[in-house]
């Protein structure tokens, strides 16, 4: 398994962990991102790095069946605005 992949599936794994309530789902997002964002976008944003390329893609996180979720969305908001803020040298 490369290092992107398994950056890729311990982020999956953690996201799937995040217990959503109805609040979370309602929140737009700010332009201050959270600490536990930063270490998740520093988790996919190294290895990347690592092999020099220069674009990412954040996809909206889905629901175990496979469906939209309001809170994947808001999750793959907050990643895509860390990776942004906190790695200038990727696209997002």
């Amino acid at each position: 398994m490369t290092g992107i992949h398994r950056a890729l599936l311990q982020t999956l794994t953690l996201a799937s962990a995040i217990t959503f309530v109805p609040s979370l789902a309602a929140q737009t997002p700010t332009t201050t991102v959270d600490p536990p964002f930063s270490q998740i976008a520093a988790l996919i944003a190294r290895p990347i790095q690592e092999q020099q390329l220069a674009r990412v893609v954040v996809a909206d996180l889905r629901s175990p069946e496979g469906t939209s979720h309001p809170g994947g969305r808001w999750l793959a908001s907050q990643i895509s605005e860390s990776l942004s803020e906190d790695f200038p040298s990727l696209e997002v």
